[in-house]
């Protein structure tokens, strides 16, 4: 049997290595047969300069420019934090839509600089209710009447009901005001690698879009929207 684990690992590891098209999946497939965050040094990051990731044993690949060009190697598109700031989700534009999550580690290194690692040993399918409480969402927009954003009527709720366009925001709170029409803002703000967040309220600070309705929903804290 040791003979039998010997050569599997083997095998996958000259299919990582010759292959250039691996993906996340094929990195689940090997975990625990190979230590993946020193496999990864040893690729080409096709990026016109030596491999430089920063690999520490027992914490993974120090969180930096190199490991961002990683994640492009990967055609990573988005890194989410979750409600676990033990965890990062990582979603590849592949037209799979897989969520993979991965550990990581804020502590000190060997030479004594405290920084953030990502275990890639520890990777891993994820899903989306492990950080967004999608009863919540679902809550929130049953609780009033939506504007629909023009231009998206075909699309699924709530996507239909986000007013992406700042002028026409403006335009229609200005015929609100104009015909005595109550109508209540709500704001779709992105929080960094934290994600997005629907507040109560007309924001501008780092606005992605807004939601328009005909009630006021009480919202005691900030809710999750991606």
């Amino acid at each position: 049997m040791p003979e039998l684990v010997g050569l599997y690992k083997a095998l996958a590891i000259h299919k990582l290595t010759n292959n250039a098209e691996f993906t996340l999946t094929d990195l689940i497939k090997v975990k625990g047969l190979i230590d993946i965050n020193e496999f990864l040094t040893k690729i080409d990051l096709q990026d016109g300069d030596e491999n430089q990731l920063d690999y520490e044993k027992g914490l993974g690949l120090r969180d930096d420019d190199d490991l961002t060009r990683l994640m492009e190697h990967f055609d990573i598109f988005e890194v989410i934090e979750g409600n676990d700031e033990s965890y990062r989700y990582v979603r590849p534009d592949n037209g799979e839509d897989l969520l993979f999550k991965l550990k990581v580690h804020h502590a000190t290194d060997s030479d004594g600089y405290h920084d953030t690692f990502f275990d890639f040993n520890t990777i891993e399918e994820a899903d989306e209710d492990e950080f967004l409480d999608q009863d919540a969402l679902d809550a929130f927009f049953q609780s009033a009447t939506f504007l629909v954003s023009p231009g998206k009527e075909d699309e699924g709720a709530p996507y239909k009901f986000l007013w992406d366009d700042f002028d026409a925001v403006n335009e229609r709170i200005r015929r609100a005001t104009e015909n005595n029409e109550t109508l209540f803002v709500y704001t779709l703000q992105e929080e960094g690698s934290s994600g997005g967040y629907i507040d109560a309220g007309y924001m501008r600070v780092n606005r992605m879009g807004y939601f328009l309705a005909d009630k006021l929903i009480p919202m005691p804290e900030p809710l999750r929207y991606w």
